[in-house]
């Protein structure tokens, strides 16, 4: 019994699928090239909280470029020098040697 959870955070803040399945098909001329896309807000809304406006953002699994999206923003936003680190997942991971 009970209710199941559905977002600790509410949508009129962090956004939801549809807007960002909508910002998508924007961006790309009308096509929906990601199944799932996270709405920027979203990850905005997470790095006002675990990041500065100086920090360095990685995305290990950058799909549609949300992250990158988010942070452009941001910095647009209140003239912060965050930047950011992405790789598809198909991109090899640069290992460096033992010092």
């Amino acid at each position: 019994g009970g209710k199941l959870p559905t977002n600790f955070w509410p949508y009129t803040e962090v956004g939801h699928t549809d807007e960002a399945a909508k910002q998508i098909k924007a961006i790309f001329g009308g096509e929906a090239t990601f199944d799932t896309p996270k709405p920027s807000r979203l990850i905005e809304f997470v790095l006002k909280i675990a990041s500065s406006e100086d920090a360095l953002i990685l995305d290990s699994f950058a799909g549609s470029g949300t992250t990158a999206h988010a942070v452009l923003n941001m910095n647009k936003a209140d003239g912060g020098h965050r930047l950011f680190w992405w790789r598809w997942a198909t991109t090899p991971i640069l290992r460096l040697p033992n010092v």
